[in-house]
């Protein structure tokens, strides 16, 4: 390989003509492989825009404590839900650390602001439920709290089992 072109064998099985771009490019480097061989090499490839952006971390974590959707915090920071996917497969992925690895760091970040933001939600619901008295929506939520402590047999929460409904005749349809 020449230090002025990639070099690297191109085709199916890497047995090609040597590739003819630049060294490095789409690597924002100006040596080694391009992007499309680097990781062929042992190269780190393009970097991520959370690589070249760690303040992506914060504000994605942050929209989500505050209760915003996936989506939602996505569309905050500017980035794709397919590439908040893929920054927390390669997260779960690492054998690093968050302190060495801003995959990682995303990953805890962001399932961290998600159980603070669905927390937050819990509580909400709850004072909702207090104040209306919805005794089947409490029944589903603690059903989904506590679920271990209930039997196989004890329902799911989607039928209020065991509370009669009581339709008072004036309105029921008639028959």
């Amino acid at each position: 390989m020449t230090d002025d072109i990639c070099g690297e064998p191109t085709g199916p099985d890497g047995d090609g003509e040597p590739c003819q771009r630049a060294a490095g490019w789409g690597r924002d480097v100006d040596h080694g492989p391009c992007v499309d061989h680097a990781d062929d090499v042992g190269g780190t490839g393009r970097r991520s825009e959370l690589e070249q952006n760690d303040s992506i971390v914060d504000l994605v974590a942050g929209e989500l404590q505050n209760g915003a959707t996936v989506p939602e915090a996505c569309a905050e920071a500017g980035i794709s839900t397919s590439s908040y996917h893929e920054w927390r497969r390669k997260g779960e992925a690492s054998d690093a650390d968050a302190d060495e690895d801003v995959f990682v760091e995303f990953l805890e970040e962001t399932t961290r602001a998600r159980r603070i933001g669905a927390k937050r939600d819990r509580e909400r619901l709850k004072e909702l439920i207090a104040e209306t008295g919805d005794t089947r929506t409490w029944y589903k939520l603690h059903h989904d709290q506590y679920g271990d402590s209930y039997r196989e047999e004890g329902g799911d929460g989607d039928a209020a089992e065991g509370i009669p409904l009581v339709v008072p005749e004036n309105a029921r349809p008639d028959s």
